[in-house]
């Protein structure tokens, strides 16, 4: 019967329809994901490239900073380092003339000695004035340094204090009247006087090597 034998037709033309229909849809859905996909893959490529861009110049700013740290901590040391210099050049100048007022002073004593008479007591007190100024300033070398100028201060100190003492002694020396005594003593004085010498040489000394060396 023809319609019996059609109907079986129907199916196959809504299915074979409905096949193509839906073919069409998920092509389109399917193309439309892509271009989204796209798009965002381009926004993220355009954030990790501005991350890049951002961390590189972090990182150069970072290593100009680092850069910039260590010249001014350079420079920083330099300046420190030339200014203990000028400290100690002043402290060794300061302590050298102090030792030559001492030194006149004392001689002032034994000028008189050799004349004959007895040095005042100003004249004693001259000298022993001068030993202490020496001594303030001597001190002054613990602040700057280096131990090895300390010690040459602390010798030269130790010296002009038995220096002044020796010329101390000298009225009473002479109130002996005794020529033994007197030649005893101007040796002690004399001796005492060397070793003051001598270890205002040696500081000299040491003073020009090591400021020398800083420079």
């Amino acid at each position: 019967m023809p319609s019996s034998e059609g109907a079986p037709d129907a199916p196959s033309t809504v299915v074979s329809v409905t096949g193509s229909a839906a073919y069409g849809k998920n092509d389109h859905i399917d193309h439309g994901i892509a271009t989204a996909f796209a798009a965002v893959a381009g926004l993220v490529g355009a954030g990790v490239g501005g991350l890049a861009t951002a961390y590189g110049a972090r990182v150069g700013a970072e290593k100009t900073m680092e850069a910039a740290r260590i010249q001014v901590e350079h420079q920083s040391s330099s300046e420190h380092r030339h200014w203990v210099r000028e400290q100690r050049k002043q402290a060794c100048s300061d302590l050298v003339d102090a030792y030559g007022s001492f030194a006149i002073a004392v001689n002032n004593i034994m000028d008189k000695v050799n004349e004959g008479d007895p040095p005042s007591e100003s004249d004693l007190d001259s000298a022993r004035a001068e030993l202490r100024k020496l001594i303030i300033i001597g001190g002054r070398m613990q602040l700057w340094g280096p131990d090895e100028l300390v010690s040459h201060a602390k010798q030269l100190r130790e010296a002009a204090e038995q220096f002044e003492y020796t010329a101390h002694r000298w009225p009473n020396v002479l109130a002996t009247n005794d020529p033994s005594e007197l030649s005893d003593h101007h040796d002690r004085f004399r001796a005492a006087g060397d070793s003051a010498r001598l270890a205002r040489e040696a500081l000299a000394l040491a003073a020009r090597r090591i400021l020398a060396a800083a420079h």
